[in-house]
C-alpha cells in the first residue's frame, strides 16, 4: 500500500509539470486591461524630463487669437439730396419749380410741392399728400409772385433714382402741375399714336433750370415713354421698380412708348437723375388710363 501511495504522488507531480509547460508555452494577451495595471503601467511614464531648448521657445511664446477683421460700412449717400454751388438741396419737402429755355418745351414751367416718405410733413401718408384738394402757395423764383400749386410726392427707386409723382388734368377748372407737359404730348387724348410719339421724341434735349429755394440744378430730358394701362397700374403699386416696369418687354419689344432705351440705361447702374411721373387720357375717357414718364438729367455742381 505504501508503494501505491508513492506511485500516485509520483504522477501528479509529473501531471502538474506538464500543464505548467504548456501554459508558458501558449500564452495569450487578455482582451482587457485591469484598470489599476493601467495606472500603474501610465505612472511609470517620466513626468520630469527637462525641456529642450525648443520647446522652452514654444512654450514662452505667447499665445495669439485671431480677431476678426471688421469691414468698414460706407453709407449711401441721401438720394434727396443734391449739391450745388450755394449748399446742398434736399428734395424730401418743398417747393421746385422748372424752367425750361431751349428744345421742344421751351417757356414750358412746372412747379409743385413735393412731399416724400421722408418728410411727410402734415400728411399721415404718400397716399394723402397726393390729394387733389392739397393745395400750396409759393413764390415764383422767376417773378418773386405768389402761386397755388399741388402737392406731389418725391420717392426714390431702387438705383438711387428719384420719381416724382405729379398730378395732370384738372380740379375745379384749374390745370393741375403737371398738365402743361400731358397736353404738350397728347393734347386732349384723342391724336394718334405716331403723335404721341412724334412729341415724346421732340422733348429730349430740352433743358433747363430746377429751382429749390434759394439754389438751383441744371436739368435736361433724356427721355420721355407712356404706359400701357397694365404697366401704369403696376407702377402704383410698385414705384420703386419703376426702371424695371418701364422697359419691360413682349415678343422682344418694348411695351413702353418712345425713347426707352434711356431708361434701359439706369437699370444696372447708380444714378441720381429725376423722373416725372403723371397720367395720360386713354379710352372711354379714362384720365390715368395711361402713364407718362419723362427723365430729367441733374447736372450737380
Amino acid at each position: 500500500m505504501r508503494r501505491n501511495i508513492l506511485r500516485i504522488l509520483l504522477l501528479t507531480t509529473v501531471i502538474t509539470a506538464a500543464s505548467c509547460s504548456a501554459l508558458s508555452s501558449n500564452q495569450k494577451i487578455p482582451l482587457h486591461t485591469n484598470s489599476t495595471d493601467t495606472s500603474r503601467a501610465a505612472n511609470k511614464t517620466a513626468t520630469n524630463v527637462p525641456l529642450t531648448t525648443t520647446e522652452k521657445q514654444e512654450n514662452d511664446i505667447p499665445k495669439q487669437t485671431q480677431t476678426p477683421t471688421t469691414i468698414p460700412t460706407i453709407a449711401k449717400p441721401d438720394p434727396y439730396v443734391f449739391e450745388t454751388n450755394t449748399g446742398d438741396i434736399d428734395l424730401s419737402t418743398g417747393a421746385i419749380f422748372i424752367s425750361f429755355d431751349s428744345g421742344g418745351l421751351r417757356g414750358t414751367i412746372i412747379a409743385t410741392y413735393l412731399i416724400s416718405p421722408k418728410n411727410l410733413g402734415t400728411y399721415g401718408s404718400t397716399k394723402d399728400a397726393l390729394d387733389y384738394e392739397n393745395h400750396v402757395t409759393i413764390i415764383r423764383p422767376d417773378t418773386d409772385q405768389a402761386m397755388e400749386v399741388h402737392t406731389s410726392v418725391i420717392r426714390p427707386e431702387k438705383n438711387g433714382n428719384l420719381m416724382i409723382t405729379i398730378h395732370s388734368g384738372y380740379y375745379n377748372d384749374r390745370p393741375l402741375d403737371a398738365e402743361i407737359l400731358r397736353f404738350y404730348i397728347e393734347k386732349w387724348g384723342d391724336e394718334e399714336t405716331d403723335y404721341v410719339l412724334n412729341r415724346l421724341l421732340k422733348m429730349i434735349g430740352s433743358s433747363g433750370v430746377l429751382y429749390s429755394g434759394e439754389s438751383n440744378l441744371k436739368a435736361e430730358v433724356l427721355g420721355g415713354i407712356r404706359l400701357e394701362n397694365n404697366e401704369a397700374l403696376e407702377l402704383n403699386k410698385y414705384p420703386e421698380n419703376v426702371l424695371d416696369i418701364a422697359t419691360k418687354k413682349k415678343g422682344g419689344d418694348y411695351i413702353a412708348l418712345g425713347n426707352v432705351e434711356a431708361f434701359e440705361e439706369l437699370k444696372n447702374k447708380e444714378g441720381h437723375n429725376i423722373m416725372l411721373s403723371f397720367c395720360g387720357w386713354g379710352p372711354d375717357n379714362n384720365y390715368s388710363y395711361y402713364r407718362y414718364l419723362v427723365l430729367l438729367k441733374i447736372t450737380e455742381n
